[in-house]
């Protein structure tokens, strides 16, 4: 009886342990921003865990950093009944309604309503925290969009007069300024400003802002130039001002007006690993790949976890260079980090996936295998990428049940139908041709019929790909031949049928229906 006690114990000990596990990897999920991956980790929870306060909030804060502003528009209302006082999730709620509002465009006095509720949600805030300028700044953005927009600029002005010492509430006056359409002025506020806060980063990256807005590229590279040589600058000072590296000269392919201003930059902070990345990207494009390799590895060695980029793009140019044991760390460690992909790159999956066909085209699947596998635990909706890491598995298998390597083989099967059943799970949502998904089904089924013996599961598979296209023929001859290695002849035929019908001359089927119905002749 004791025993049975201690086993019961370790049993929910262990579903403990699980769950305590699976909310971990949500939120490690959450923090990188991998919203979609976080918000199915919270799913999975069981019991109690999947309605708990922290849980719910979780879920909140994945839906607005993945952009269902509905979800966080509706739970928040919910939320915020319980915690009038959670004043993260109030800014979160207004912002989503002022985006729901902007959507609704054939509903005006809907959209009216959001933009009101938004409102007190942002003076709720400011009643709790009147320094808050995230708040604040949706409530002017709010009374703008309702037509009031010489209210909302009265408002930041006195309230950039009030707090003169608060840099963001001068910001809010500057953009405000800018929506009614008084760039001049804007920029007026924001000399008049940086003249106070001589050391402000943000203050010149806005001047930078509005002259990019106003397509007056020479004054804002002159902004951002003094915006890189100040002293004061935050992280998100150094993610916009790389942004705005490539606003006023990446885009327009000035490569080397962009290298001087990221020179300018690690000249006055050479610890920034944001400037030297931006530099890299700059030599990279203008085609200097030895030097791109030199400034990525400084950007990652000072920047470190804060620039994932700079991981993602050196692995790329050493696994170009053959230097395969050194790209997969980096590789790795930028989709374990959630890569921030910019213009003119290869998305992570899509690099994997290149580097992977390397050693694919090369017959070498153990290796493309271990290439596309670092991906999968941090890709969970990479579709292609697990359907290429599925085959490769596949044909790897085949190489060993060659070699008379029974146990190895297998092993790899069973390995390439759960990365068939990945690629299944990520392709059944996503915006693809019904033909792609019934190939993916097809292959999945491939995998339990032909390699690992069941056969009844693979009919599973084969079912639900001709749901997605019922003229998928090879899922049609499949079904004929799983049909026919269970001896059910009469269904095997109705199959093979179905596609001679279209392909008189398909050898398979002609083959194993003839096989059928001499089986069925010596009944």
């Amino acid at each position: 009886m004791t025993h049975r006690w201690i086993c019961v114990l370790a049993l929910l000990t262990s579903a403990l342990a699980a769950q305590s596990r699976g909310l971990k990897a949500a939120t490690q999920h959450l923090e990188v921003g991998r919203y979609r991956a976080a918000l199915d980790g919270l799913d999975r929870l069981r019991g109690k865990d999947r309605k708990s306060p922290q849980v719910e909030r979780l879920r909140i804060e994945a839906w607005h950093g993945m952009g269902a502003f509905d979800k966080v528009a509706d739970t928040g209302r919910q939320w915020l009944v319980a915690r009038p006082n959670d004043r993260e999730v109030m800014v979160w709620v207004a912002g989503a309604m002022l985006e729901v509002a902007a959507e609704e465009q054939r509903r005006p006095l809907r959209a009216m309503g959001l933009r009101e509720e938004a409102i007190i949600h942002a003076d709720g805030v400011l009643r709790l925290d009147p320094g808050d300028a995230s708040a604040f700044e949706l409530k002017c953005v709010a009374l703008a969009n309702l037509g009031k927009g010489q209210d909302a600029l009265d408002l930041a002005a006195q309230k950039a007069r009030s707090r003169p010492a608060d840099i963001p509430f001068r910001l809010v006056h500057a953009r405000t300024l800018t929506w009614m359409g008084k760039s001049g002025d804007a920029i007026g506020v924001l000399n008049a400003s940086a003249a106070t806060f001589p050391d402000s980063a943000a203050l010149r990256i806005e001047r930078c802002a509005v002259h990019v807005g106003a397509n007056q590229r020479n004054e804002a590279v002159r902004a951002l130039i003094e915006a890189v040589n100040c002293k004061t600058f935050t992280e998100d000072d150094r993610r916009i001002a790389g942004e705005y590296v490539w606003m006023v000269a990446g885009r327009h392919h000035l490569w080397d007006e962009g290298v001087a201003i990221c020179d300018a930059w690690i000249q006055a902070h050479a610890d920034h690993g944001r400037a030297h990345w931006w530099k890299g990207y700059m030599l990279e494009r203008r085609g200097e790949g030895v030097g791109a390799m030199a400034s990525y590895r400084v950007a990652w060695k000072v920047g470190g976890e804060e620039v994932p980029e700079a991981a993602y793009h050196l692995g790329i140019l050493v696994g170009l260079k053959g230097k395969l044991d050194e790209c997969l760390v980096l590789l790795g460690e930028a989709i374990r980090l959630n890569t921030p992909v910019h213009e003119g790159t290869r998305s992570p999956e899509s690099a994997l996936i290149t580097l992977g066909s390397v050693y694919l085209a090369a017959r070498d699947f153990e290796q493309a295998a271990q290439v596309l596998s670092v991906g999968g635990p941090y890709l969970p909706y990479a579709y292609g990428l697990h359907q290429n890491l599925g085959f490769c598995l596949r044909e790897l298998g085949g190489q060993q049940a060659a070699k008379k390597k029974k146990a190895l083989a297998r092993k790899s099967w069973r390995r390439s139908a759960e990365a068939y059943e990945r690629a299944c799970a990520a392709v059944r949502e996503a915006d693809v041709e019904p033909t792609k998904k019934a190939q993916i089904f097809n292959d999945t089924g491939l995998m339990y019929h032909y390699h690992l013996n069941q056969v009844a599961k693979g009919i599973k598979y084969y079912t639900e790909a001709l749901a997605l296209d019922p003229e998928y023929i090879d899922a049609i001859e499949n079904m004929g031949v799983a049909r026919f290695k269970q001896r059910k002849w009469k269904g095997a035929i109705t199959w093979f049928d179905k596609v001679l019908e279209r392909f008189p001359s398909r050898a398979t089927s002609v083959k194993l229906k003839e096989a059928a119905e001499a089986a069925l002749k010596r009944r």
